[in-house]
């Protein structure tokens, strides 16, 4: 459809001379509104290079990935700007138009009345805004470009290293087992000959009753007392009184020891040896412990609010949601109003949407709907999860993390009051 529409929009500016009034009125209007919706584009672009820029550094994706992001970003700005810049000057070549006929007595359209200083004025500043992020966005590149270089060497020399290191192993790798049976008896390999070959089938030995000496070798295996054994003591039992011997391997002698044995050796139960498991109350002591080190370890790394009258490295365009001061710091840093639950009922009193702290169209969804919370990403996998509220997504000037410390600490004096007690 784009490439239908380029050749009516060139054959609209050869034949302006041509247009009548209602026809430059109407192109007049859309291209207004086009400089409107670009503008909004431009913001989101805006908005999506700050917040890149405040996640970058907790990030663990690789160079190439944030490249990649960025690139994105920088392709999304150079857009929004060269759209503006289109439709600006599509505007006022059009404007210029109906000035033109006023001046030579012609009828006068309402449109002359619009100030398009104030157009130019927005115009400007958000092409200054753009050009600003996207100057930013190539310095940016060009130290990921680096990164990508440097990882793309580091990991050729890895690469090298693994196959030194594989030479190195095969080179000193032991004999494998395929030559330990030249090293044999000859007693042994005739042995294991006839063992190989068709057996004829025997009587069947009858099991000797083991003696009180045999017997007393293993005075705990029928007692309640007896020591339950490990994964590996329990098979190497089993194959040293179940292993058949090899004049009894035929079915008939099988199907007689089964017939005949009448005291079947007690087997020893399978199951987890008893001192190899905590006692509960023991498990739960422990337990108690860890949480309670990880939650005095989750306090001191607890992610901090930093309240202030100045951020570093602030754009002069960023406002303040809660003061109104622009270019000072931003919203979650506001020292005016510090606490979330207060932050959260000016918004709602001010008719702001919660995600991005704006007037957003309510028939849309924000763009800022589906960004996680920084203090929530913080906390997420440690702990203190059970702090992060279940509101689905909020903006991070609204979080109570950076505020639980007294609930942390609340948490570890009920842990430590349950030591006590055990």
């Amino acid at each position: 459809m784009a490439k239908q529409t380029h050749p009516q929009e060139l054959d609209k500016f050869a034949n302006l001379h041509h247009a009548t009034r209602d026809t430059i009125e109407s192109e007049i209007t859309s291209a207004i509104d086009d400089i409107i919706s670009r503008t909004k584009l431009a913001g989101v672009a805006d908005a999506s290079w700050t917040h890149h820029l405040m996640l970058h550094t907790s990030s663990e994706a690789g160079a190439g990935a944030q490249a990649l992001q960025l690139c994105r970003l920088i392709r999304d700005a150079t857009i929004a700007r060269e759209s503006i810049l289109r439709f600006t000057e599509r505007y006022l070549s059009l404007q210029s138009r109906l000035q033109y006929e006023a001046l030579q007595g012609k009828f006068r359209s309402m449109l002359t009345n619009i100030k398009e200083e104030n157009i130019k004025e927005k115009v400007v500043e958000t092409l200054k805004k753009l050009d600003g992020n996207i100057e930013e966005m190539q310095q940016e590149l060009n130290r990921l470009e680096g990164l990508v270089n440097m990882e793309t060497s580091c990991m050729r020399d890895i690469k090298s290293m693994i196959r030194t290191m594989d030479q190195k192993v095969k080179t000193f790798a032991p004999l494998t087992p395929q030559h330990e049976p030249l090293e044999r008896s000859p007693e042994h390999s005739s042995e294991q000959g006839v063992a190989t070959e068709s057996v004829v089938p025997e009587e069947p030995r009858q099991e000797q009753p083991k003696t009180s000496e045999e017997k007393g070798q293993d005075p705990d295996l029928t007692t309640d007392n007896r020591v339950p054994l490990t994964d590996d003591e329990y098979m190497e039992w089993l194959v040293k009184h179940n292993s058949v011997p090899e004049e009894d391997t035929s079915d008939k002698a099988s199907h007689h020891s089964e017939e005949e044995e009448e005291e079947p050796v007690s087997v020893p139960p399978k199951q987890i040896r008893r001192d190899l498991l905590p006692e509960p109350a023991k498990d739960e002591q422990q337990q108690l412990k860890r949480d309670l080190n990880n939650l005095l370890y989750g306090l001191h790394l607890l992610p901090k609010r930093k309240i202030g009258e100045s951020s570093e490295g602030v754009a002069p365009h960023i406002r303040c949601t809660f003061c109104g001061q622009d270019g000072l710091h931003y919203s979650d840093s506001c020292p005016h109003i510090t606490d979330g639950d207060d932050r959260w009922h000016f918004v709602r009193e001010q008719g702001l949407y919660p995600h991005c702290l704006e007037r957003c169209d309510p028939r849309r969804d924000c763009c800022s709907k589906k960004k996680k919370c920084w203090y929530c990403s913080v906390v997420e996998n440690t702990i203190l999860r059970y702090l992060i509220p279940k509101d689905g997504a909020h903006h991070r000037a609204f979080c109570n993390i950076p505020d639980s410390g007294g609930k942390i600490r609340e948490r570890i004096q009920e842990i430590k009051r349950k030591l006590n007690n055990h």
